[in-house]
């Protein structure tokens, strides 16, 4: 084969398998072959793929029937008994705190009491109150008889002779720290909730000065009891009698006992004890008065708490 022969033989091979036609011994796809994979194509595209179907929980197999317990033989048991509680310890100073508390005959008997108790506790203010009461009362010459204390079960029963008859309170559920006692609870109920310490409450008018030491709602009567010292500078009236107390509700009491020293000297001081019945500790009292010959009023307004 002379040269140009030979390529022009070369370039007829290239264009025959560029343009895809069959070579020699291949078979050619019908036109019904090629539907027939179309289709198969369609289907392979529309049929899911395995594992991708959202999981379905079989239904779980019946449980299993529990066991038949055999029944018992012979008498039923009888069931154990509880265990008694515990008595609640009086700690040892409960007895001397209550017996200085009893002590309203003596106001200092009583002050003493206040070394057995923390500083600032419960206890301690309580105390402390009627230790401002009882002083009032026997500055005022009035003497109260010393309360009946007897010891019971869970702590100790006060009595105090009042014109009515006597009026009793329990004293259960005694607290302690380091030796002193620190709180207890009077006919079940927390006595803390109901007082005032009165620690830096004062007021000033005229010359004249008042200083809160106390305030009291009682457990067993709702009577509120405040205890005041007055100061003044001049001769001074004060009417005690006409004191105001303003509760937290707004709801205003008229005093229903007074006692202190109503009618001072100039420079002198008394200690005073103020009666209201039903208002609850949080709310103002106010105490007015007149200079001497009333040259002045006298206006004293103080928070109880």
């Amino acid at each position: 084969m002379s040269k140009p022969t030979a390529i022009a033989a070369a370039v007829l091979l290239f264009l025959v398998s560029a343009c895809g036609l069959p070579e020699p011994g291949e078979i050619l796809p019908t036109a019904d072959d090629q539907q027939t994979s179309s289709e198969r194509q369609d289907q392979a595209e529309e049929s899911p793929v395995p594992g991708a179907e959202e999981p379905v929980s079989s239904p779980a197999p019946d449980p299993a029937s529990p066991p038949t317990e055999p029944e018992p033989t012979g008498p039923p048991e009888e069931p154990e008994a509880p265990e008694p509680a515990a008595e609640e310890e009086v700690p040892g100073e409960a007895a001397e705190y209550m017996a200085a508390l009893a002590a309203a005959d003596d106001p200092e008997r009583m002050r003493e009491g206040l070394s057995l108790t923390a500083e600032d506790s419960t206890a301690h203010t309580y105390l402390r109150h009627f230790v401002q009461v009882f002083s009032a009362w026997d500055s005022a010459g009035h003497t109260y008889p010393g309360s009946s204390l007897t010891p019971t079960e869970e702590g100790f029963e006060l009595c105090q002779e009042e014109a009515e008859g006597p009026a009793c309170a329990d004293f259960t559920r005694f607290t302690a720290e380091d030796g002193l006692i620190t709180g207890f609870l009077v006919n079940g109920a927390d006595p803390g909730k109901r007082l005032v310490s009165g620690s830096g409450v004062a007021a000033s008018s005229e010359g004249v000065d008042v200083h809160l030491l106390t305030a009291y709602q009682g457990v067993t009567d709702d009577v509120l009891v405040v205890t005041a010292e007055f100061t003044t500078v001049d001769s001074v009236d004060l009417d005690l009698f006409g004191a105001t107390y303003t509760a937290p509700d707004g709801r205003e009491y008229r005093a229903e006992e007074a006692v202190g020293e109503y009618d001072l000297d100039a420079g002198a001081a008394t200690q005073t004890a103020l009666f209201f019945t039903g208002p609850e500790i949080g709310g103002d009292l106010s105490v007015t008065g007149c200079l001497e010959e009333c040259f002045a009023l006298v206006d004293l307004d103080f928070p109880v708490k």
